[in-house]
């Protein structure tokens, strides 16, 4: 009996599986992870210094990947849908339509109808708002998860007018099954006879299944005239309306109504007002004195955070800044001074975003009440909906100033771990979206904004460093600054550094923190750190990993450094790398080592001579 050779491909599949990468992110990234390839080292720190069990390691791993995935699956429903830019509900004057049903509206936002599978249909002339209601319609199906298409009439029918009847079919079966349908500007142009048919077969296949959106400028007895010669037009308008909330927005144009202030055309009434003001704009400095009134007194003293103003707190990841802002609300919702500002009033409090799932925040916000009792029970409101919503997204402003507003907020507190990671904060074109949201939501809600600045942590190990990060933009909104940092790892205080715009420099403060109570505390005393070095070489970087075995994780390695040399954190940091970079030492999969014989690198030394020859065994000849 012959054998043949049929399990080769199945052995060279295994040897090429067990094969050793030389990247743990890699190997991350192979098997189908996303979060954590990018924040391994971060990953790893965390797990190491807070002793996760395994239990509890996995599932802060699948809660990151689940997270991302979301994410993920988020910007592509977005990208798909093809809503494109549009401006928030927020934006939207309720005001200037002549008449709007308001109720329906609202109530289209709250995605019911979707559930009811039932249509909207929105009637009105041009520039009075359908399209940025159904736009924003869209805009939050998707953040609810639904898939979504929104395509203009004049679209939709060209591309299934040029489809072969194959394409045609799939085409028509994408229409029919996606979670949302929005059919923008119906009745702009008129349409050849099968147009009419095309649609009626759209709307036929969703019917009672399926919500779909039309906008239209034509009212329902002059579609006649937009699909001529057309058959079907009675069976698609009763297929269309039979489950459907019809709303009639009349007004004038509001895109002419801004042209025409554009163009320097406004109405006469509209001249007379804007030109009455500026006769008195122009004043001498006795007149600005008399007229003048005080600044209103700030929340927290001095100047920390200004009526209306915005504080940034920043710092490097992982010294407690998640930890200080709830004390910091807290404080201001009882008008208790314990960090050692002074607080002028109880005031009440919006926290919106937090890095902790509700549950775990609420624990957290438990053990912090013990020390203040009930001072703050009643001024201090949290979101429990803010989770999935992005402040720089037009649906997630209009949700956290719909918050500020139902709260009647003179503070709100955002703490946006996820979002601000996604970006990168010294860009400041890609903060520019994230700072016009802080402003409008600032002006909206007339309330100060305090939030937690988390610096991009890829960058963070090399270039925290003391300074305030962030582009300037995020330096153009804002009013003050903290920063929280370890000024040694040999002290236990951490110390708060400040930065105004409009009050004078403040000298650091040093706190404590009391892990029983989760309370930041002024230090009574500052301790006297033991004398650092300045200066860590590569060689010594060598010989710290020698002394365990030649091999160490960062994080380990790190403290090794900084324990057996007296540095700082900085300091060891940069001399890790630099020992990389020169091939003292070696990184492979999340750890650091000495390299192999051969890897080693080239020295000379100072006089000229090299290492004693060696023969092909590595014997010195």
């Amino acid at each position: 009996m012959i054998w043949r050779p049929t399990m080769n491909s199945l052995t060279t599949t295994t040897t090429r599986m067990t094969t050793p990468m030389n990247n743990l992110a890699q190997q991350l990234h192979q098997i189908g992870l996303r979060a954590l390839p990018v924040h391994v080292d971060d990953f790893l720190a965390r797990a190491t210094q807070a002793r996760w069990s395994p239990h509890q390691l996995l599932e802060h791993m699948a809660q990151a990947e689940a997270e991302e995935r979301s994410r993920r699956s988020l910007e592509q429903r977005l990208r798909v849908s093809g809503i494109k830019k549009f401006k928030p509900m927020a934006d939207f004057d309720w005001t200037w339509p002549v008449k709007i049903e308001r109720d329906i509206v609202e109530r289209a936002l709250t995605l019911e109808f979707l559930q009811e599978a039932r249509n909207l249909i929105l009637l009105g002339k041009n520039g009075v708002g359908k399209t940025m209601i159904a736009k924003n319609i869209c805009h939050t199906a998707v953040l609810a998860g639904y898939s979504v298409l929104f395509r203009t009439a004049p679209e939709l029918l060209e591309e299934l007018q040029k489809q072969s009847p194959e394409g045609r079919r799939h085409k028509l079966s994408n229409y029919a099954n996606v979670g949302l349908l929005c059919l923008d500007e119906v009745g702009y142009l008129s349409y050849a006879d099968k147009a009419a048919d095309l649609l009626y077969e759209v709307i036929n296949r969703r019917y009672e299944r399926k919500s779909v959106i039309i906008t239209s400028n034509r009212a329902f007895k002059e579609w006649n005239q937009v699909f001529p010669n057309a058959t079907c037009i009675a069976t698609l308008l009763d297929r269309l309306l039979h489950h459907a909330d019809v709303t009639v927005i009349e007004g004038d144009s509001y895109r002419m109504r801004e042209s025409e202030k554009g163009c320097g055309r406004p109405a006469e009434e509209e001249v007379m007002s804007t030109l009455a003001p500026h006769a008195q704009s122009v004043l001498s400095l006795v007149q600005l004195v008399e007229q003048g009134s005080p600044p209103a007194p700030s929340l927290v003293e001095p100047g920390l955070l200004p009526a209306q103003g915005i504080l940034f707190v920043g710092g490097e990841p992982k010294v407690g800044k998640s930890l200080l802002v709830p004390n910091l609300a807290l404080s201001l919702a009882a008008g208790s001074q314990r960090l050692g500002f002074p607080i002028s009033a109880p005031r009440r409090v919006l926290v919106c975003q937090f890095e902790l799932p509700l549950p775990h925040f609420v624990s957290r916000l438990t053990i912090m009440r013990r020390a203040l009792g009930t001072a703050a029970d009643h001024r201090l409101l949290v979101d429990t909906r803010a989770a999935g919503h992005l402040l720089s997204a037009p649906q997630g402003l209009e949700h956290f100033l719909l918050a500020a507003k139902a709260a009647a907020a003179e503070v709100i507190v955002l703490d946006p771990l996820y979002s601000m990671h996604d970006q990168d904060e010294n860009d400041t074109h890609a903060m520019a979206a994230f700072c016009q949201s802080l402003l409008r939501l600032r002006d909206a809600s007339r309330a100060a904004l305090v939030l937690v600045h988390h610096t991009r942590k890829s960058i963070s190990r090399q270039e925290i460093g003391s300074a305030f990060r962030g582009s300037s933009a995020l330096h153009a909104v804002g009013d003050s600054y903290l920063l929280l940092t370890r000024p040694s790892p040999q002290l236990p205080a951490l110390e708060l550094r400040f930065q105004f715009r409009y009050a004078a420099s403040q000298p650091p403060r040093r706190l404590e923190f009391n892990p029983q109570t989760l309370w930041f505390s002024p230090a009574e005393s500052a301790p006297t750190p033991r004398t650092v070095g300045r200066k860590v070489e590569t060689t010594q970087v060598r010989q710290t990993l020698a002394q365990h075995e030649g091999q160490l994780r960062y994080n380990q390695l790190r403290e090794e450094i900084m324990q057996g040399l007296q540095c700082s954190k900085r300091t060891a940091q940069l001399a890790i790398t630099q020992a990389a970079q020169q091939g003292e030492i070696v990184q492979e999969n999340g750890q650091y080592r000495l390299p192999l014989p051969e890897q080693e690198p080239n020295r000379s030394s100072p006089a000229g001579g090299g290492r004693p020859n060696q023969d092909a065994c590595g014997c010195a000849g």
